[in-house]
């Protein structure tokens, strides 16, 4: 089972790689992989849609909705088509 860790800690980390320290020495003193530290800033990102500063994992979240969103719309297209022709 994963560690958990608190977002207090996570945020202090981000900040700290943010500030300059190496994420090497930053896994090693708080005992922490570096990929969970680079999945952590990586998720701590930015990115700006139409305007808005979104994070890197809402961003994420909206893309998969979308992509279910598009499928149940091709369901619906061809259950249209089908009870058209009855």
């Amino acid at each position: 089972m994963p560690k958990s860790y608190s977002k207090e800690l996570r945020d202090s980390i981000i900040a700290l790689a943010k500030q300059g320290r190496s994420i090497s020495s930053l896994a090693k003193d708080y005992n922490i992989s570096t990929n969970t530290i680079n999945r952590w800033i990586k998720q701590a990102k930015t990115i700006n849609v139409d305007g808005k500063s979104i994070s890197y994992e809402k961003y994420i979240q909206m893309e998969k909705k979308l992509a279910e969103t598009q499928e149940e719309l091709e369901i619906l297209k061809r259950a249209a088509v089908l009870l058209g022709k009855r």
